[in-house]
């Protein structure tokens, strides 16, 4: 590690510390530093984390970012609180407070972040798997959306139009953090069914809502609606041509032959599990016990459909699970604030640069 950090805790991350790890496995490292005085009070060399690419992954993030990530649940953050002794590369024994207490950082923000995680894998894992069943052979056309080869409305004109609606949510500032979780997923299902209303709506009512959300006037909506389609299309279309260039080799292999990318799948089975395990036990599990199980997945022995109905039943498992846990809502930040001051004034004072 780089000479000037003083790398107070380091672990194996990711599928070392799962269990899962292959012989072709990568070998990633987190963990968290003190910063220094000049650091701290200083303007200079403020160094919020340290990356090495080669020849493994490490990242080492200045402990006051580690405890802001580790407090609003972020999966890769947090979990390295909960690696197996075995898995603890560099544990300074200032850190030993942190651990007596890394139960204060779990809340029910579990379920957004680790939830979250695995419905993004969820959607990669579609879209890939679109692009498997039914490639792209071609780049979208202007023509093909009604669109004459030049275009009437300009790139400006309609980022300024899609910031105008990026704003206009902005603006209503729907607030969902008082909100509880469980009665939040029941929000966004009524979101989504009301954007779908509008989604079929007449082109005549989508044009009235836009005026009277954007004050708009004088602006060929069916135009704009189709100028955006067809940006969404090439991006669609770029997302796959970069997807075809980037892909592993022996992942591309066992994509075509199981129909779906087995290690998102993996992943995201992994994610629902530990959701469910700690809205349940108030326990993190790093170490996979059922990293057979995993590994099981990642070998493509799982069907799609299967995989598919798998993760419904965990969702209503882990909906059920939310209306009985007693973890609270949000990490008591105050207790945990304090516990980050602590650890750095004991570590500069360890090292005599405290005046």
């Amino acid at each position: 590690m780089k000479t000037n950090i003083n790398t107070l805790y380091l672990t194996y991350a990711g599928s070392r510390s799962y269990g899962t790890a292959l012989s072709t496995s990568d070998t990633d490292y987190r963990g968290f530093f003190c910063p220094s005085k000049d650091m701290l009070f200083g303007f200079q060399d403020q160094i919020e984390q340290y990356e090495e690419k080669s020849p493994d992954d490490k990242v080492v993030y200045d402990i006051r970012k580690f405890f802001k990530l580790a407090a609003e649940c972020n999966p890769n953050i947090l979990e390295i609180l909960f690696v197996d002794k075995s898995d603890i590369v560099i544990c300074n024994p200032v850190v030993e407070n942190i651990l007596t207490n890394k139960h204060e950082f779990l809340s029910q923000k579990i379920l957004v972040t680790y939830a979250g995680y695995a419905t993004s894998q969820f959607k990669r894992l579609e879209s890939h798997r679109a692009w498997l069943l039914s490639p792209p052979k071609a780049p979208p056309q202007r023509t093909s959306f009604g669109l004459s080869m030049q275009p009437v409305i300009t790139h400006g004109q309609l980022d300024l139009i899609e910031s105008m609606i990026r704003e206009q949510v902005d603006n209503w500032n729907i607030d969902l953090e008082s909100v509880e979780p469980i009665a939040r997923f029941e929000l966004y299902d009524k979101i989504k069914k009301y954007l779908a209303t509008i989604h079929a709506a007449t082109l005549e009512q989508k044009s009235t809502l836009a005026l009277k959300s954007l004050n708009l006037s004088d602006v060929n909506f069916e135009l704009i609606e189709q100028e955006r389609k067809y940006r969404a299309a090439i991006k669609h279309w770029n997302q796959y041509q970069n997807w075809i260039k980037t892909r592993n080799v022996s992942r591309a292999a066992s994509e075509e032959k199981c129909g779906y990318d087995t290690k998102n799948a993996m992943h995201l089975v992994r994610l629902l599990k530990m959701c469910h395990e700690i809205l349940s036990t108030k326990q993190m599990h790093v170490k996979r016990s059922d990293a057979d199980e995993l590994l099981y997945i990642r070998n493509g022995h799982l069907t799609y459909e299967d995989l598919v109905s798998w993760v419904k039943a965990q969702e209503e498992k882990i909906a059920l699970a939310l209306q009985t846990t007693t973890l609270p809502k949000s990490s008591n930040k105050a207790l945990l604030n304090q516990l980050c001051i602590s650890t750095i004034e004991a570590c500069l004072n360890e090292n005599g640069r405290l005046v």
